[in-house]
């Protein structure tokens, strides 16, 4: 292959510099830091709009988005979810840094602010397993559960590893082995 403009040199530099790829576990865990990196980026994204509508929108993405902070907080930590009465007793007893957070949220009167409260509550949900996305972050994917929900019957351990290969193979050159 020729790489006359140095496009691919350059991605592989910056792959072989980055830290190597981790896969979780749990299908629910990676889902769940998937949906929240989207969601958070996305509402980031209306917030700083200078169309009016935009903006307006972003208050209807946060009511799924935030009840998906609380299902990804369980999923994250290995938990089984069992409603908004139980999370209230499990935040209250377990984790009331979280609850006063999301109390905090529903208390924000002030757009942006509320958008910088569901990050933060993003944020920690996420934390037992790393970070949301930050700017630039690639998702990697073989094509098998991407877009709709995710079918069961895919092998996601072969898609994932068919991806990684798929990616080795860009950021390694023959001479590599």
């Amino acid at each position: 292959m020729h790489d006359r403009a140095g496009w691919l040199a350059a991605a592989q530099a910056v792959a072989r510099a980055a830290p190597p790829l981790t896969v979780t576990a749990s299908r629910g865990a990676f889902w769940a830091w998937f949906g929240l990196g989207y969601n958070v980026a996305e509402a980031k994204r209306y917030v700083s709009s200078d169309d009016p509508v935009y903006r307006e929108a972003v208050d209807f993405r946060l009511l799924n988005s935030l009840a998906e902070v609380m299902t990804a907080y369980f999923a994250v930590r290995g938990l089984q979810w069992r409603g908004e009465k139980e999370t209230i007793k499990y935040w209250s007893t377990d984790d009331s840094a979280f609850l006063a957070d999301f109390r905090a949220y529903f208390a924000e009167t002030d757009r942006e602010q509320k958008v910088a409260r569901y990050e933060a509550l993003a944020c920690c949900a996420l934390a037992p397993i790393g970070k949301l996305w930050t700017k630039g972050t690639a998702m990697v994917g073989s094509g098998a559960g991407w877009g709709a929900a995710p079918d069961p019957t895919i092998a996601t351990k072969r898609s994932t590893a068919d991806a990684h290969a798929f990616w080795r193979a860009l950021v390694t050159s023959p001479s590599d082995g």
